[in-house]
């Protein structure tokens, strides 16, 4: 079974990247939508989740982590447009935001299909 190497696995370090620059962004959500707000970085720990517990898991169980991988990589794109309407979050930063999801997207499709075509 492949085990992640924190040190050379890249999409981690996209992952965190995003993170980071998504608490900075997130700061000044007032607190009426606090709840969006945690959501959101709920969102990125469970999506790093993932990709974590993609390298370690049986053959079989990949799929299902595939489409939760996807679809809170959708959501999270939703939510963050969802600050950009309402005028929480600079569309600047979002699309900062959003490049660094589409390369965790990428990476992540490439890992988990890579894993699901071979072996876990």
């Amino acid at each position: 079974m492949y085990k992640v190497n924190n040190n050379d696995f890249k999409i981690l370090d996209r992952i965190k990247r995003f993170s980071n620059l998504l608490d900075n962004a997130v700061e000044n959500i007032p607190n009426k939508d606090i709840v969006y707000k945690d959501r959101v970085k709920e969102l990125t720990m469970d999506i790093m989740y993932e990709i974590v517990f993609a390298s370690y898991c049986e053959k079989n169980e990949l799929k299902k982590h595939y489409s939760i991988f996807k679809s809170k990589l959708s959501l999270l794109d939703f939510l963050l447009d969802r600050f950009v309407s309402k005028g929480y979050i600079k569309e600047e930063c979002v699309n900062k935001l959003l490049s660094l999801l589409v390369e965790v997207n990428k990476m992540g499709n490439s890992f988990i299909k890579g894993l699901i075509e071979n072996e876990c």
